[in-house]
Parts: C-alpha cells; sequence; structure tokens
C-alpha cells in the first residue's frame, strides 16, 4: 500500500507540471535560451523501496533551447526534447530495456523551473523526481 500511495504522489505531481506548464512564459519563449540551475525538491527510488526523499542537483546549470522539435537540453544524455507549450520542454530516451523521461518547465514571471524525472529499467535507480530551481538567465 505504501509504494502506491508514493506512486500516486508521484504521477500527481508530474500530472500537476504537466497541467500547469508554461504558465507564466509569453508565447516569446519560443525560440528563446534560458539557464537554470539550484534545483531542490524530492525524489522516489527502487534503492529506498520508493520512500520519498529530499534530493537536490546543485552546482550544475543547465541550458534549455526552446526550437519545437529540434529542442535541446544541455548538458544532457541522448535525450530527444519537443518543445510542448511556450515553456515547457518534454524529453525522453531510451536505450535496450532502459527509459527515462524527463519535463521542464519555465515559470518566468517567478523566476523558477520545475523539473521531474521518471526511469524504469536501472534497477536500484528506477523512480522519480520532482525539483524546483532558478531561472538564472538567458543564454548569452
Amino acid at each position: 500500500m505504501r509504494r502506491f500511495a508514493t506512486y500516486r504522489t508521484a504521477l500527481a505531481a508530474l500530472l500537476m507540471t504537466i497541467t500547469l506548464g508554461g504558465l507564466g512564459v509569453s508565447s516569446s519563449a519560443f525560440g528563446d535560451c534560458w539557464v537554470v540551475g539550484n534545483l531542490n525538491g524530492y525524489s522516489s527510488h527502487s534503492r529506498s523501496e520508493y520512500e520519498i526523499t529530499p534530493d537536490r542537483m546543485s552546482g550544475q546549470t543547465w541550458r534549455l533551447n526552446f526550437a519545437g522539435k529540434q529542442s535541446t537540453v544541455v548538458p544532457a544524455s541522448q535525450m530527444e526534447c519537443r518543445q510542448i507549450t511556450p515553456g515547457m520542454l518534454f524529453c525522453s530516451g531510451s536505450k535496450e530495456a532502459t527509459t527515462t523521461i524527463e519535463t521542464w518547465s519555465l515559470h518566468v514571471t517567478l523566476k523558477k523551473v520545475v523539473y521531474t524525472q521518471i526511469r524504469s529499467g536501472y534497477g536500484p535507480f528506477d523512480g522519480t523526481k520532482l525539483l524546483v530551481g532558478d531561472i538564472i538567465g538567458s543564454c548569452k
């Protein structure tokens, strides 16, 4: 029952991000590039029996390039990214029996970014993340 509640919580967080994705972003975000970082939040992995624990990805920045079907996240693994709304990217990648899905949702008026990740096929690293970070600025 505990695992079901954890999955339900993670799914609800992902759906909320997708539903709210891009709010506060003007339509001019298409073709824009943003630098984000300071991600903090929660994760749940099979190695900890899907217990929800604090997580963060600090000391690194990402460049979110909004360019329709040619959108990119740098640095990133070999995933394809697609712009879903003016302020949201959906990235996915599969290799053999592993799958990773990520979303990046900009909230420019609040200078925040919401990041979600779901991984499957990675054994103890199977699970999900929900992190909120800062929009540091536009790419130069």
